[in-house]
C-alpha cells in the first residue's frame, strides 16, 4: 500500500515527482487518483503538467477526472495544454464530449504558431481510436499548407 503524503506541504519540485511516481506505481496508486486529480488546479504549470501525465498514465481508470483534465486545454501554458491534449487521448470513451474543445485547442494553437507542423508536435500523441472522431484533417486543411503532410505523418 502506498503513503501519501498531502501534497500540499510539498514544495513544487515534490508534487511534481511524487506524481510521476503516482503515475508509475500501478494499480497501487488507483486509490489516490483524486489526489493527483486536486494537482490539476496547482498554481505551479509543471505540477499542473505532471499532474495530468500521471492521471493518463493510469487511462481509463483516471475517466471520472476527465471534466477536470479538459479544462486545462486552455491553460497559460502550452505544455499544460500538451499534456492535457495527450492525457484525454488515454483517457477512452469519457474524453468524447471534450473533443470539441480538442479541436478548438489545436485550431487556436495553429493560428497563434501559424506553424501547423510545430503546433502538432506541441499537443502531443494521441490515442487515436478515440481522437480519429476529431475532425483534424479540416481543422489542418484551414490552417496552413504545411499541416496535411504533418497529419499525414502522424496519422
Amino acid at each position: 500500500e502506498l503513503i501519501v503524503p498531502r501534497m500540499e506541504v510539498l514544495d513544487s519540485l515534490a508534487r511534481v515527482e511524487f506524481c510521476g511516481v503516482l503515475g508509475s506505481a500501478g494499480e497501487a496508486a488507483r486509490p489516490h487518483l483524486p489526489n493527483i486529480a486536486e494537482r490539476l488546479t496547482d498554481e505551479q504549470a509543471a505540477v499542473r503538467e505532471a499532474a495530468c501525465t500521471a492521471l493518463g498514465q493510469h487511462g481509463q481508470a483516471a475517466a471520472p477526472h476527465s471534466s477536470a483534465v479538459a479544462k486545462l486545454l486552455t491553460d497559460q501554458e502550452c505544455a499544460v495544454r500538451a499534456a492535457a491534449c495527450t492525457t484525454l487521448g488515454q483517457l477512452g470513451e469519457a474524453a468524447v464530449p471534450h473533443l470539441p474543445a480538442v479541436q478548438a485547442a489545436v485550431k487556436a494553437a495553429c493560428k497563434a504558431l501559424r506553424q501547423p507542423e510545430e503546433a502538432w508536435k506541441t499537443f502531443g500523441d494521441f490515442e487515436w481510436p478515440t481522437f480519429k472522431e476529431v475532425n483534424l484533417r479540416e481543422v489542418f486543411k484551414e490552417n496552413g499548407d504545411g499541416a496535411a503532410e504533418a497529419l499525414q505523418a502522424v496519422a
